[in-house]
């Protein structure tokens, strides 16, 4: 599929402000925290929304080309919403997450 790296993780929690309180914890000073959005030093963003459950929402992949994803994803009957800018795995293919791929 030509990925090159997890981009981005939205994370739904029930208790929006006691979750960032404690993963600024986790993740430490050094972490950078700009409109609710971490970027850590090493790895995806990490984003938390209000949600009425907790449990990872969306995943942003970075891929080398779109279109070699988009025939990836066709071929196995994966293939949900497809974009211009970006293509989405079929939500019922992967327990509802929302896994966007990006260039």
């Amino acid at each position: 599929m030509g990925i090159e790296l997890v981009k981005e993780i939205v994370i739904g929690t029930a208790d929006y402000e006691a979750t960032v309180r404690l993963w600024q914890k986790l993740l430490g000073p050094d972490a950078r925290a700009s409109g609710g959005v971490w970027h850590p030093a090493a790895g995806p963003a990490i984003r938390f929304t209000p949600s009425a459950s907790d449990g990872i929402q969306s995943i942003v992949v970075r891929v080398v080309a779109l279109g070699r994803a988009r025939r990836f994803l066709q071929a196995s009957g994966l293939l949900g919403r497809d974009a211009k800018s970006r293509i989405v795995i079929a939500p019922n293919k992967v327990m509802g997450i929302d896994v966007q791929f990006v260039q």
